[in-house]
């Protein structure tokens, strides 16, 4: 018996068509939800990072800025379990991990 002779061909073109209707229906019928925009700003110390993202937030005042550098400022000096791990990482001359810039 070949295999487009078999008995279970109809069968399964059948669960395969009703599994992609059903896709297709909740793909297309389902609200369709604003894309979020993100920019990154990257580069050296100095480079005006912080200057071209001010001027942005100044023109674009529902854009939200974070600023690495800023928060683990901010952090450092809060005295949590996570400024002392911070600073250590600093005055050991290291990075700071990304799990610990990124979050748990």
């Amino acid at each position: 018996m070949s295999r487009s002779n078999h008995p279970l061909v109809p069968l399964l073109a059948t669960a395969a068509a009703a599994g992609l209707a059903l896709y297709l229906y909740k793909t297309l019928s389902a609200p369709k939800k604003p894309k979020k925009k993100v920019v990154f700003v990257l580069g050296p110390p100095g480079a005006g990072k912080g200057t071209q993202c001010s001027l942005l937030v100044e023109r674009y005042p529902s854009l939200p800025f974070f600023s690495a550098g800023d928060l683990l400022r901010a952090e450092r000096s809060s005295g949590s379990d996570l400024a002392a791990v911070i600073n250590g990482k600093i005055s050991a001359g290291g990075v700071v991990p990304p799990p610990l810039k990124n979050g748990p």
